[in-house]
């Protein structure tokens, strides 16, 4: 919590009332600014926001009255000396306090602890948020999610700040990463690294070398990728003890492990400085290590197929917090969720970025090859199914009724904007990930869809022909249907145009 963002913010412990922080203000010579907001607080005498100002340094407050959730934020050259100060003063929200809230059984209590966690950027309890985000209480899991993926984008950058400053108990292993989060986290943080550093070092390497030893085979993997891509041979030896998964129970596939060998091999033999091809591999042989090879360099290639995709997803951090929607008067925001604001359904927000969709496995009842597709703009789309099954008639007729209800364009989404909203942008085959998982089919989706994949769901029609997808754990499994198919009966999750 040593960044700059957060030293120069507090998080108040919900007994301060407003009456208390503005009296120990008053006493430290704070002056109040004059309240501009024409509105009437929710709560009596409990503004949702105020200010400070002192000797050119200035203090802002927020409160959420839902939660009871009040923020100071200092700004000025002395601002880190303003907030010791204030500190001292008043009483504020403490680690273990903050974690008894994420434990609670009251709601508003949990809702407090997934706030507080966020701005106070309490890495630790990555697992606890994480649970959350599957909570019943709607507000309680959107919370969640947005403060999980925020906690991990900053872990991420902060975790090499630090471990660059913490003193390893194990000199060639990095003692912060074990620590740092959960597997999605870790997964991410070796991902970030990929993206964000173009070669290793000594504290890059005893990241790795916790990566490739770590307990999910995905974290082992981007590790292995990591090393090749920043050229760290200092742990050739690491990549080449690493663990590769041997069954479906343990995560990815027949075809994936497969893959996943032929990489490893190269890995170990790149990171050697042994060459590509010998004399003994055939030209056919030697043609597909060329382009396993250049999938793990990152490096242009002639086909986008299972192999390339695979490397994408475990090499691409996701990427789903970049763009927010535009202000739209049919949308209501709610503690960073978004409601149609007539008939009250939960919708999530797709930014319009780049997606690989598609997959080549023989298998697909419809064709849906590799390709990378951003929408011209972003959209909203259900979080959850309306309905478990409607004909296709039934289906449009609901979005029709919707649309005519909020003012706005609604309908159904078309099958790419479907694999958008359930993919997420780094490739994934799964919405949780890339193999098995114990649990993960009602997990939500990178863009926070409930239930992504577990019904089947209409798409947009076209001629006589309508394609469904989900219904299989796969995010690109599609089949098409016949419009006069009197069985034909899908879950609807509209989609609301921008």
């Amino acid at each position: 919590m040593s960044d700059t963002l957060t030293s120069r913010r507090l998080v108040l412990h919900p007994g301060c009332d407003f009456q208390r922080l503005e009296a120990a203000l008053a006493r430290m010579s704070w002056t109040r600014s004059p309240d501009t907001s024409v509105a009437s607080p929710i709560i009596p005498g409990e503004p949702e926001f105020a200010s400070w100002s002192r000797e050119g340094d200035r203090i802002s407050y927020t409160f959420n009255p839902v939660a009871r959730f009040r923020v100071l934020n200092f700004k000025g050259e002395g601002a880190g000396s303003r907030r010791a100060e204030v500190r001292d003063a008043v009483p504020t929200l403490e680690l273990d306090e903050l974690e008894e809230l994420l434990r609670s059984s009251e709601p508003r209590e949990v809702l407090l602890g997934i706030l507080a966690a966020g701005v106070m950027k309490v890495v630790t309890v990555l697992g606890t948020v994480d649970t959350l985000r599957n909570h019943q209480e709607q507000a309680i899991a959107q919370a969640a999610a947005k403060t999980y993926g925020d906690l991990f984008q900053y872990a991420v950058a902060a975790g090499m700040a630090h471990l660059q400053r913490e003193k390893q108990q194990d000199p060639g292993r990095s003692v912060l990463f074990s620590r740092i989060g959960d597997t999605n986290f870790r997964r991410q943080t070796v991902r970030w690294l990929i993206r964000d550093r173009r070669e290793s070092n000594e504290h890059v390497n005893g990241l790795l070398r916790s990566g490739l030893s770590d307990e999910d085979w995905e974290v082992r993997a981007s590790a292995m990728l990591a090393a090749v891509r920043l050229r760290a041979t200092a742990v050739g030896a690491d990549v080449k003890r690493m663990e590769l998964p041997r069954s479906s129970r343990e995560g990815p596939d027949e075809a994936d492990r497969s893959i996943l060998k032929a990489m490893h091999s190269l890995a170990v033999d790149r990171l050697a400085g042994n060459p590509l091809n010998t004399p003994e591999i055939s030209p056919e042989r030697a043609e597909i290590r060329r382009h396993v090879a250049r999938c793990m360099l990152g490096q242009p290639v002639d086909k986008h197929d299972r192999v390339f995709l695979l490397v994408q997803a475990l090499t691409e951090p996701l990427s789903v917090e970049d763009e927010r929607p535009p202000k739209l008067d049919y949308i209501e925001e709610r503690d960073d969720s978004y409601w149609l604001k007539k008939s009250g359904i939960e919708v999530c927000w797709v930014a319009p970025l780049k997606h690989w969709l598609g997959t080549d496995d023989p298998d697909l009842a419809a064709q849906n090859p590799v390709r990378c597709v951003a929408p011209a703009r972003g959209f909203f789309i259900a979080c959850a199914p309306l309905s478990a099954s409607e004909t296709l008639t039934e289906a449009e007729q609901l979005c029709g009724s919707l649309a005519l209800l909020e003012g706005a364009e609604i309908e159904l989404p078309d099958a790419d904007e479907w694999e958008m909203a359930v993919r997420g942008t780094d490739a994934r085959r799964y919405p949780w990930g890339n193999g098995f998982e114990s649990g993960a089919t009602e997990l939500l989706s990178p863009w926070g869809l409930k239930q992504p994949v577990s019904l089947a769901q209409w798409t947009k029609p076209s001629g006589d022909r309508a394609t469904v997808c989900g219904g299989d754990n796969r995010c690109a499994f599609r089949r098409e249907v016949l419009l006069n198919d009197p069985t034909a009966s899908f879950a609807v999750r509209p989609i609301v145009r921008v």
